[in-house]
């Protein structure tokens, strides 16, 4: 019985030295895009690829976790803003829709936008819950923009793409 005693202190030490400690960080994006010109049409418009270094190693390593230690990943903020002409806003926008893929990987819906009103120069996205951790994992990873509008536009619209994503991982 006092063996029971000495040795349980002991084993509680052990078990409190467990590194299995978890950890939740953001990894931010930022890119430039470009929005093709409509002509009135309500027919979907996607831009160009939009290829982003991850830089996940050096990202998971300032976080004190690896690829294999990631429990999860989801996108927590996607943004568009008008990075043009002064008095261009998104007005001519019905929807957009907003795609991840990565080299292997499908190409999935992540986020969407439903309207923009006059003078809308930032549009915050209705977000899917999905977890996008293998895309994050990847050293590149691309979205793509689809959109529709119902007013004419003659010219393109530079913008930026926000986007940070929230990673659950267990620490190295």
């Amino acid at each position: 019985m006092k063996r029971s005693f000495i040795l349980l202190p002991f084993i509680l030490l052990l078990l409190s030295c467990n590194n299995d400690e978890d950890t939740e960080f953001a990894i931010p994006y930022s890119e430039e895009l470009e929005l093709p010109a409509t002509f009135g049409i309500e027919y979907p418009v996607s831009t160009e690829l939009i290829s982003i270094s991850t830089e996940s190693d050096d990202r998971f390593l300032e976080n004190e976790t690896t690829a294999s230690l990631l429990n999860s990943a989801r996108i927590s903020t996607a943004q568009i803003t008008i990075s043009g002409s002064t008095g261009d806003d998104f007005e001519f926008v019905d929807q957009i829709t907003i795609f991840l893929s990565a080299d292997g990987l499908d190409e999935i819906e992540v986020a969407s936008i439903d309207g923009a009103d006059v003078g809308d120069v930032l549009l915050q996205a209705d977000l899917k819950v999905i977890d996008v951790k293998e895309y994050l994992k990847l050293p590149t990873i691309q979205f793509r923009l689809e959109y529709t509008s119902d007013g004419f536009s003659n010219q393109n619209r530079d913008c930026v793409l926000n986007v940070r994503f929230t990673v659950d991982a267990t620490k190295a």
